[in-house]
């Protein structure tokens, strides 16, 4: 099994808004930066899934149309759960803004179950 939490991160948020691991590569408002940590769960058999969780901060100027992005982008991620694959929860989620530049951040537990 190969972790594809990222890349799920990323299917989903993308479509949203530009999505970056780690760092941004733009400056152009809004944007998505992520970062995660994954470990493997390991039996007896190899791996069989992995836990995941991320932090992902979405930038912007205008803080509605931030909310808006962060309430799709739980929504796609949260649908997950339907996929017998993932097991996904919110963890947190909080708000902060510096020099007119809103961050929305929202804390996952993302599971991919194998």
């Amino acid at each position: 099994m190969i972790d594809s939490i990222g890349e799920t991160i990323v299917r989903v948020v993308g479509p949203l808004v530009p999505v970056y691991l780690s760092e941004a590569e733009t400056e152009n408002y809004p944007y998505a930066v992520y970062e995660l940590q994954s470990t493997p769960r390991l039996t007896k058999d190899g791996v069989a899934g992995y836990d995941g969780v991320a932090v992902i901060n979405i930038y912007g100027k205008d803080f509605d149309e931030l909310q808006a992005l962060s309430d799709a982008m739980v929504e796609g991620l949260v649908a997950l759960n339907a996929d017998p694959e993932w097991a996904v929860q919110v963890a947190s989620q909080s708000k902060s803004c510096t020099e007119g530049v809103w961050v929305l951040t929202t804390n996952l537990q993302i599971n991919q179950l194998g």
